[in-house]
């Protein structure tokens, strides 16, 4: 952050003069960052939410999606800290050196609100909105077991995973550790004869095939996020694992939730987080906080959005929680 203290003057400046007349902001003058860090539907909804906020306050947004490259994250908190924006709404790619590159940049003016991530030492952030990575994973754990012990019962059920520990590995293993939690809590026997990372539709399709390859007794695959079982679905939907694989992921979106109402099923169950709404409550709490308005309430924490269960034998939720999303 060296390229940072050299302009801490002008930039504290800045800052200075706009806390000194909050109330009287002119949003014409306001200039906030929307970052996320993948191109996929989770991340494009977080968009949408930032920018519904920001029309709504007349206010001009940047967006940015710096392609899971955590070295470009940290270039952009640092070029978007000297251009002067007041606040970055971000879904940050790492709980430590994004972490740092975001305190850096509020220590210089810069108002920060979290997305889509958890995080211990949050004092600095004005707001933050995520799921509970844990305990969405669970949710779908407890409904996944009903289901498995009233079809296999005492067997042990072999398991394949697909993670995606490549890009944000703590994500990643309290998603895996909440499943697998339900499901010993619920006494469903199983085995996981194989793991492998798939944080890309082709990486997941590669790594499904090869494990299906390698170990054709997999009963049940679990996906820890969207990305992760979009690739298996594709590379089995015609294949004769449908009615022989059973597929559990993390995610939905209006894709694949439609699957659920295959006539024959191979997704079973999915968990939704709602990005758009993290995105809106992140982007809109921050611009407050801009405008002068009391936001202490939300200072220094991340409040859960919560998840939703959609399952394949539960028709009307998923209905219902596609019209929800404004999904056809």
């Amino acid at each position: 952050m060296k390229r940072l203290a050299v302009v801490f003057l002008a930039v504290l400046m800045a800052v200075s003069a706009l806390s000194c007349a909050n109330a009287e902001v002119d949003p014409a003058d306001v200039k906030v960052a929307g970052i996320v860090y993948q191109d996929d539907q989770f991340m494009s909804s977080l968009i949408e939410g930032y920018t519904a906020a920001c029309e709504e306050y007349g206010v001009t947004l940047y967006t940015a999606n710096v392609q899971n490259d955590q070295g470009k994250e940290i270039e952009l908190i640092e070029t978007y800290t000297i251009q002067g924006v007041s606040g970055i709404a971000i879904a940050p790619m790492d709980p430590s050196s994004s972490i740092r590159a975001l305190r850096d940049a509020s220590e210089m003016g810069v108002k920060i609100a979290i997305t889509n991530m958890e995080i211990d030492d949050a004092d600095f952030i004005v707001c933050g909105f995520t799921s509970n990575d844990y305990n969405n994973a669970h949710q779908l754990g407890e409904a996944a077991a009903q289901r498995l012990l009233a079809q296999f019962g005492e067997e042990t059920i072999k398991m394949g995973i697909i993670n995606y520990e490549d890009m944000t590995p703590e994500q990643s293993q309290n998603r895996e550790a909440g499943f697998l939690a339900a499901l010993d809590e619920a006494g469903v026997k199983y085995e996981v004869v194989a793991e492998a990372t798939g944080s890309s539709i082709e990486m997941s399709m590669q790594a499904g095939t090869d494990m299906m390859t390698a170990h054709p007794e997999i009963q049940v695959l679990y996906a820890c996020n969207g990305l992760g079982y979009i690739g298996p679905y594709n590379a089995f939907k015609d294949t004769d694992y449908v009615g022989n694989l059973i597929i559990y992921g993390y995610d939905a979106n209006d894709m694949t939730t439609d699957w659920l109402f295959d006539e024959t099923p191979l997704v079973y169950g999915e968990v939704a987080q709602d990005p758009y709404l993290m995105g809106y409550n992140a982007m809109k709490i921050l611009l407050q906080n801009i405008f002068g308005e009391d936001t202490s309430e939300y200072a220094g924490r991340c409040e859960y959005v919560p998840g939703a269960v959609l399952m394949y034998d539960e028709p009307e939720t998923v209905n219902a929680w596609r019209v929800s999303m404004g999904y056809p």
